[in-house]
């Protein structure tokens, strides 16, 4: 019996390996966002996940199309792996198009570091609003997005997938760059006791096509 190729799963997350190089130009990833999200922590059954208030000035373009900043939330250990090898953490920044159902995630690797200078306030600020109650609803916080990314954000893994949690939609364009976000080790450590999910682990590649810009 022959393989229904075409409706083979493109599952999240993936083993990233044997990419394929290529100059995405005008269809890579460009980051418009603010110096400043806002956002409002939630709990969740796994820890819990901050989803940010509407605004039209954060977003990112990806594949020509506009997708805004919805959520944010980790995972420890990391749900996607490397040539072979999980990480200890990994953020995902999920956009929003606003047009159709499709999403864009941006992923990135988070390590410990007993050296590490990033001030990483928007942690901070996640551990002042821990168990807080608010008369007027959960907490919010502030900060700037880009301490979840790499200084150096200009190489990273492409791929067509799915979301990682439950319906596992295939509806997520995502984004892996290829550098690491070193936080300072206290920081970590909370934010992997407190604030991060477990991971799902890898699926399989299919027949799906890996594309890396380095």
């Amino acid at each position: 019996m022959e393989t229904n190729l075409v409706n083979m799963p493109q599952q999240s997350p993936i083993n990233l390996t044997d990419s394929w190089t290529v100059d995405f130009g005008r269809q890579g990833l460009s980051i418009r966002w603010k110096k400043t999200a806002y956002g409002i922590v939630k709990p969740d059954a796994h820890g819990g996940h901050v989803e940010f208030t509407p605004d039209d000035g954060n977003y990112i373009t990806l594949g020509g199309k506009k997708f805004y900043q919805l959520q944010l939330h980790l995972h420890a250990e990391s749900e996607h792996w490397v040539d072979g090898k999980q990480l200890p953490m990994e953020v995902h920044l999920v956009h929003q198009s606003i047009d159709e159902n499709a999403k864009a995630v941006l992923g990135a690797f988070i390590e410990p570091c007993k050296t590490s200078t990033r001030e990483f306030g928007m942690a901070d600020m996640l551990r002042s609003a821990h168990g807080e109650t608010r008369q007027d609803g959960e907490p919010m916080i502030s900060g700037d997005p880009r301490d979840w990314i790499p200084d150096d954000h200009e190489t990273y893994y492409r791929y067509e997938g799915s979301l990682t949690t439950p319906e596992y939609d295939e509806t997520v364009s995502w984004v892996v760059f290829q550098n690491h976000v070193k936080i300072p080790r206290t920081k970590f450590n909370w934010l992997a006791k407190h604030f991060c999910h477990g991971p799902r682990l890898p699926q399989p590649h299919h027949r799906r096509f890996l594309l890396s810009n380095f």
